[in-house]
């Protein structure tokens, strides 16, 4: 027992010999004790359950005295005393064990069901404990639920833990035992005496702590059936505080996590199928617009960025392969295809092509399933349900952050079978036209939004994020990876190119103070940008544009210092600060 409780003390006295004075005897009983009472939240139900079956078959008659002597055994484990105070601490346990089993199973008379009633009436021959005390940790027996499920435990050969069964088992819990209607809470977690954030919150502290990819797959089965829970109460209720926002927000976050990749493509698949329920009823989503359409302006750039990142590596598989399969050949001398690799070698296009052609086909499945997935996200929200989500992603959408991969290579890697049908850019472009033309962009538009994706910037400080010291990027290459640095060079470049257009023929004069404000607020981001600690690539772009924007009020015949000091907050120092 030693090996599982105290591994340490054993690896001690394995290093320090082993001395003729120790009793053994009670060093084991010792590590036997520390096991029982480290494990005594599944040993407990399981020494109920396992018991149950021998009174339940009528093989044992004294299995309930049975039951006690071994309960008995495991309270002087914990060291609490008696059974009964020890069975108050562990209810939420038992419950999260028993009330599951009581909704698997599609027969009428199943086995498991009898069993969990049966550990239900012995619960009862204790007078000290009731729902009461189950009642005060109702949270601790939703987490509990919600733990089972995510081990994804086999009751025998033919039955498992079922996602239908736990969301049952929560409802039973709830209107039976915490005598609440579940129509009046908002959603099921919250009326069981928790919330959908306080889980995710959890289950999201237990992800970070995950060592290995088993226990990834455990807490993701978690946040599975909370987001099947959320969907389901946002669809039918329509409750405005499903909290469904704030779920799609931990899911994007988990999604650019390079520790979670072995579980991104199950993320960006449920994130699919919650958006796809959610955007079949156009009266919730303006019901609920500022939880939902706010945060659909992330999903969209979180998936460009995804699908980006999967094209690379796309990329980079393919010219890792040709580069082993070239070196394999130099080892074995075979002259014609060195010859052929060297002049392939001289054009990158070339070399791209002739590798995506021999390799592009041996791309691992999740590379390309990411891409698909969230191409498809990208599908729904910008093609399929565009007449629905046209106006409320015109007035909150970012701009769209410009592709670091060249056309070339691209028209290169839509060759492939798997991506010919997942044109991100081709989709991108067709929705932004659609924009332009239903809506024209001008410059004060576009400075209002690039004011807004400036602030947004500011607050979330992206720059001072630290590097990884195992990493062999350049700081500006990590910088420019992050989502919030390239929308806002986006939104400069939008607003550069605006200038060029529309400035000169558009009359300052309409709006003049309200206008004025914004100009202002525009100079003072744009020179703000130009600071040092800021990425080379949003200094070069914030100075090109402020450069071009000064140049277009010299025409405009404005007062420059009436635009720099509308604002005195935020007014910058030119004396000081010559930039």
């Amino acid at each position: 027992p030693m090996t599982l409780s105290s591994p340490n003390m054993l690896r001690s006295i394995i290093r320090l010999g082993c001395p003729g004075k120790v009793d053994f005897n009670s060093l084991c009983q010792t590590a036997a004790d520390e096991f029982v009472s480290q494990k005594a939240s599944t040993i407990i139900p399981c020494v109920l359950l396992d018991l149950s079956v021998c009174s339940a078959r009528g093989a044992n008659t004294n299995s309930v005295d049975k039951r006690d002597r071994y309960l008995d055994e495991v309270a002087k484990s914990c060291v609490v005393g008696n059974i009964s105070r020890m069975m108050k601490g562990h209810i939420h346990d038992i419950y999260s064990f028993i009330l599951p089993m009581m909704h698997c199973g599609v027969q009428e008379r199943c086995p498991l069901r009898e069993k969990a009633n049966e550990v239900m009436v012995f619960l009862n021959q204790f007078p000290n404990i009731g729902h009461r005390h189950a009642v005060r940790n109702a949270h601790l027996v939703v987490e509990g639920i919600l733990h089972q499920y995510g081990r994804n435990i086999w009751y025998n050969s033919d039955v498992r833990i079922t996602k239908a069964a736990c969301i049952q088992a929560t409802e039973f819990f709830t209107t039976n035992i915490l005598k609440k209607e579940y129509k009046k809470c908002n959603g099921l977690f919250h009326c069981a005496g928790t919330s959908t954030t306080e889980c995710m919150l959890h289950t999201r502290f237990l992800l970070e702590k995950a060592s290995n990819s088993l226990e990834k797959s455990r807490i993701w089965n978690m946040i599975e059936i909370m987001m099947y829970e959320v969907k389901s109460h946002a669809c039918v209720n329509g409750s405005k505080n499903s909290q469904l926002g704030f779920c799609i927000n931990s899911l994007l976050s988990m999604c650019v996590d390079k520790r979670h990749d072995d579980i991104q493509y199950k993320i960006i698949a449920t994130l699919n199928d919650v958006l796809e329920a959610v955007t079949e009823d156009y009266n919730y989503i303006r019901q609920n617009e500022e939880e939902i359409i706010c945060v659909l302006n992330k999903v969209v750039i979180t998936m460009i960025q995804i699908t980006e990142t999967c094209e690379k590596d796309m990329i980079d598989f393919c010219l890792a392969e040709w580069k082993r399969e070239t070196f394999e050949m130099i080892k074995s001398m075979s002259y014609e295809g060195i010859f052929k690799s060297k002049h392939c070698e001289d054009n990158m296009l070339d070399l791209l092509r002739f590798a995506v052609e021999k390799f592009g086909s041996h791309i691992p499945e999740d590379i390309t399933d990411c891409h698909t997935i969230a191409f498809k996200v990208l599908e729904l929200l910008l093609h399929k349900k565009k007449e629905m989500l046209h106006y409320e992603l015109n007035s909150y959408l970012d701009p769209f952050p410009e592709s670091s991969i060249p056309n070339d290579h691209m028209k290169i890697l839509l060759t492939l079978d798997s991506n010919c049908n997942c044109h991100v850019r081709n989709l991108l472009s067709i929705f932004q036209n659609s924009l332009e033309s239903s809506v024209p962009t001008d410059f004060i538009s576009e400075a209002k939004r690039l004011s807004s994706i400036a602030e947004r910037y500011i607050t979330s400080k992206p720059w001072t994020r630290p590097m990884n010291s195992n990493s062999t990027s350049s700081k500006d290459e990590i910088m420019h990876n992050d989502l919030d640095t390239r929308t806002l060079l986006s939104g400069i470049n939008r607003v550069e190119k605006s200038l060029e257009t529309s400035v000169n023929s558009y009359d300052i004069e309409k709006e003049p103070p309200n206008n004025v404000e914004i100009i202002s607020s525009i100079v003072h981001n744009l020179c703000s940008f130009c600071d040092s600690k800021y990425p080379d690539d949003v200094k070069v772009a914030a100075s090109s544009c402020l450069g071009i924007l000064v140049s277009a009020l010299h025409n405009m015949d404005m007062d420059m210092e009436e635009v720099i000091y509308q604002n005195p907050e935020n007014c910058v120092d030119f004396n000081k600060n010559p930039l």
